[in-house]
């Protein structure tokens, strides 16, 4: 990428060594391609995973908390559209037979609150890893209330021209190797 920046740049400099004080309009055609085709790319896989993670988190929250009788069935048509097939099973048999452990949230569970302090990172170590952290209220064995702040970390691949949760990494840990802590 800083290739296609330095190109440009020396482009220009040519350009105005050459005595050209004006740039050629090939030459600023050359630079918008350069510089917003691969960027853009990149940009796109990274916000297109955070807004399928958002969508599905807030789409998830609402049929956890729904008083629908059949909320199971919404929230296995969640994981049926927004996770892969094998991720799919593995959830719906836990929901089916299982013991109910949620390790979309690490069995804490979201609502309105916690969806507001949603942050969502890239892994800086794993390609593919996405980083998801939230805070909730939850209370200690002796109903003390308090903040905790959740952290899981989510294996995403593409199928086809989707983005879908792959696997939960380290459910219940709370480890995301993330630079940024937004």
């Amino acid at each position: 990428m800083k290739k296609r920046y330095v190109f440009c740049l020396l482009m220009i400099c040519i350009n105005f060594i050459n005595g050209q004080n004006t740039i050629n309009s090939d030459t600023l055609q050359l630079q918008k391609k350069l510089t917003t085709s691969n960027d853009t790319a990149f940009q796109t896989k990274e916000d297109s995973v955070i807004s399928m993670l958002k969508e599905f988190y807030s789409l998830y929250a609402q049929a956890w908390h729904s008083l629908d009788e059949n909320w199971t069935k919404q929230v296995c048509s969640l994981l049926k559209k927004y996770c892969t097939k094998s991720f799919f099973e593995d959830q719906k048999e836990e929901f089916e037979g299982g013991d109910n452990h949620d390790v979309l949230t690490a069995d804490y569970g979201l609502d309105d609150e916690s969806l507001a302090t949603f942050v969502i990172t890239k892994d800086e170590q794993k390609d593919n890893v996405y980083c998801l952290s939230y805070s909730i209220n939850t209370e200690s064995p002796t109903r003390v209330q308090y903040k905790k702040t959740v952290q899981i970390q989510l294996e995403i691949v593409k199928v086809k021209d989707k983005y879908l949760i792959n696997n939960v990494l380290n459910p219940y840990s709370g480890i995301c190797n993330t630079l940024d802590s937004n």
